[in-house]
């Protein structure tokens, strides 16, 4: 078979698992995950970091001087994209959209020491 016919192939498996096995069980396993990382403390935890870390300099966080993370719009297309991720069954549109996001981050950097800019 070549390489098209197996990538093809591997979009239909792809697409049947999805629709048959991820998709019906999706709404169940996201509740055992929120239920399992609640009670052992996890999402307590993650909490009390972001909290931590939302009070940090960018220093303290060791982001690079001279660096200007996204802000505004660039934000809110990565939210955007983050969200969808969430919420797809698919693992090849999660990827899709976390290389989205990422390639947001990377463009809406600003690096004011070598005047490269989003």
């Amino acid at each position: 078979a070549s390489h098209i016919e197996n990538v093809e192939l591997d979009a239909v498996v792809e697409g049947t698992l999805v629709r048959s096995l991820l998709k019906p069980l999706y709404k169940t396993v996201q509740k055992n995950f929120a239920t399992y990382y609640k009670s052992n403390g996890a999402t307590q935890q993650l909490s009390s970091c972001m909290q931590v870390a939302a009070k940090l300099s960018s220093n303290e966080l060791r982001i690079r001087e001279g660096l200007i993370p996204p802000q505004g719009p660039s934000l809110d297309q990565i939210r955007f994209h983050f969200q969808k991720m969430q919420a797809n069954y698919s693992p090849l549109v999660k990827l899709e959209h976390l290389l989205a996001a990422v390639d947001i981050v990377y463009q809406s950097v600003k690096d004011v020491r070598s005047n490269r800019g989003g």
